[in-house]
């Protein structure tokens, strides 16, 4: 047909020909292109037919892949299904991961002795404790936690461990991508299973903590109890906001966020705008700070003797500060503002260089007496009994331990008004606020406490009734009311619908798709801090060896204790493959 048409519409005009003839040829030359024109009709209707398909046809792609995930969601809430059909036990189990316990006194001390609190309350009330930690717990050098390792009431995971070194001392962090703990929080969590609840610290990167309970359906405790912004490492570390940024998304993820003080509480709610559901009731760590004061009355006569023996003369007022040596605590700032005619002892241990340069550089005054020694609970007890007054310049504490351990030896702390300290200290009442700040004010306000004896109970409305309420307090009860029970009932109705098994395998695959990628960029990023930056950080080869106590035998300090850390630098020319 197309040859046909082409052979005729190139045809030329013929010569000499009639005008008769040459109507015909046009006649002819018209019909074969309207027969031209029939033919190709069906060829056109064809590709118009198939350019309209094409375009309708839809692109099956995404749905493809749409499918496949749903397929591997399918796949995870089954196996979630499968384990939450598991039998539970009918005994009582807590996960508890932390970075603080005994015998890590010296850069923890406050959140050491919190979680041994926690522990032997859980201990007591019949629960079976599993604790995930760093530290090496048989040196804990406490009688009741050899005594649960040895029955079975406590259980220790040990795990593998980050050190720190920064211009704040030294610290060490429960490594959460690390793949032996990764593997022990899935053996634990996912297959092992019936656990109550789970308990954290402020472990940094806890978001994935946060997830792995999600997925197997423990309710999550997580507890901050440090403010980090307020360290001196803290400021200008670009690397150190970005994982304070990170532990703050892991309390909006939780399931209860705690502090240890309602002021510390109300603090994050309007700084970082995030939710704060409990509050921690106050601690004491050892049975000896509920006895009555005058148990120890004898034996702290003795002590106060031996600190006049020492200072050289007998003080009209004596304070005391006991406690952790850090920068953070400002412990220089109480030497000018003690009157000449009293005195200030000073107790306690630390890791950083501010607790070697107050021995060495700054001055000490005649009527200060160092001593440089972490004090057990029996010493402490004789230690507050034997003050008149404790005293604290710090502008950083949560809540204040030490505070309370004094009110139960009926001694009124003299703190400066900040954070934690407000808690339950009222000027003129139970004790007195001093603006360390201003040196004149402070020793105006402590000669004045001095010379008018202020701090005597009779002068203090509430100090014995303080003092009575801590002693007498019933932390068991009231951490479960206010902290365990809401989280596991929160767990248990969200338990047996259908929508909360496919939400656990999809959180299930959420935490194994971030774990890879949160531990190379994490590895690559500890690399270049500590090559570059003034944060070092090394890696304890030997799970749970981080311990800090003098040991008798060999003689050995904090340092000699840490295994055989890889640390992050070059050598020969080459990364070494620590991390």
């Amino acid at each position: 047909e197309k040859g046909a048409f082409s052979e005729v519409s190139t045809a030329k005009r013929p010569q000499n020909a009639s005008t008769r003839d040459f109507g015909e040829f046009r006649r002819s030359v018209g019909r074969l292109r309207l027969v031209a024109a029939f033919a190709s009709a069906p060829c056109e209707r064809r590709r118009a037919g198939e350019v309209a398909m094409a375009t309708m046809t839809p692109d099956l792609s995404i749905l493809v892949v749409f499918a496949k995930l749903s397929a591997v969601c399918v796949v995870a809430a089954g196996f979630m299904l499968w384990i939450s059909r598991k039998p539970r036990s009918t005994e009582r189990k807590a996960l508890i991961c932390v970075q603080a316990f005994p015998p890590l006194l010296k850069s923890a001390g406050g959140v050491s002795k919190r979680y041994l609190t926690l522990v032997r309350a859980l201990v007591d009330m019949g629960w079976k404790v599993t604790i995930m930690t760093p530290v090496d717990v048989a040196r804990s050098r406490e009688s009741d936690v050899d005594e649960w390792l040895k029955t079975g009431k406590l259980k220790h995971i040990p795990a593998r461990g980050v050190r720190m070194k920064s211009i704040d001392g030294i610290a060490v962090f429960l490594d959460v991508f690390s793949f032996v703990n990764g593997a022990f929080l899935l053996r634990e969590l996912v297959w092992v299973g019936g656990y109550d609840v789970l308990i954290a610290d402020d472990i940094p990167w806890r978001f994935a903590l946060v997830l792995i309970c999600r997925a197997a359906g423990v309710p999550s405790v997580v507890t901050s109890h440090t403010d980090a912004t307020q360290l001196a490492s803290f400021k200008g570390n670009a690397s150190l906001k970005i994982v304070w940024d990170f532990h703050m998304l892991s309390a909006q993820l939780a399931d209860i966020h705690a502090t240890v003080s309602r002021v510390f509480g109300d603090i994050l709610r309007n700084r970082e705008r995030v939710s704060v559901e409990a509050v921690w009731p106050p601690i004491l760590w050892s049975a000896k700070f509920r006895e009555d004061p005058a148990v120890y009355r004898d034996a702290a006569t003795k002590v106060r003797q031996e600190w006049e023996q020492a200072l050289g003369f007998t003080p009209k007022t004596l304070f005391l500060y006991a406690g952790r040596w850090s920068s953070e605590k400002r412990i220089h700032k109480l030497f000018p503002a003690i009157p000449k005619d009293c005195a200030l002892v000073v107790v306690g241990d630390g890791s950083s260089a501010y607790a070697e340069k107050l021995g060495n550089e700054f001055v000490i005054p005649q009527n200060v007496l160092l001593r440089r020694r972490m004090l057990n609970a029996t010493e402490l007890r004789k230690s507050y009994a034997a003050a008149d007054v404790f005293v604290s310049a710090s502008n950083f504490e949560t809540l204040g331990n030490t505070l309370i351990e004094a009110w139960c030896a009926n001694t009124p702390p003299a703190v400066h008004p900040a954070q934690g300290h407000l808690e339950y200290c009222r000027d003129g009442v139970n004790g007195f606020f001093v603006d360390y700040d201003n040196p004149k004010e402070a020793l105006a306000k402590l000669s004045r406490i001095s010379e008018e004896a202020l701090y005597r109970p009779e002068k203090l409305p509430k100090l014995l009734e303080q003092g009575r309420f801590f002693r007498e307090s019933d932390f068991a009860r009231m951490f479960m009311e206010a902290v365990v029970r809401p989280a596991v009932k929160l767990a248990e109705r969200r338990r047996g619908y259908l929508l909360e098994i496919v939400n656990r395998g999809v959180t299930l695959l959420l935490w194994l798709a971030l774990w890879p990628v949160f531990r190379f960029s994490l590895r690559t990023g500890f690399f270049f801090v500590s090559a570059f930056g003034p944060v070092k950080y090394e890696v304890l080869e030997k799970l749970g060896s981080s311990v800090e106590v003098q040991d008798k035998e060999s003689g050995s300090d904090y340092e000699a204790h840490f295994s055989k850390a890889r640390a992050l630098g070059w050598r020969h020319g080459r990364p070494l493959p620590a991390l």
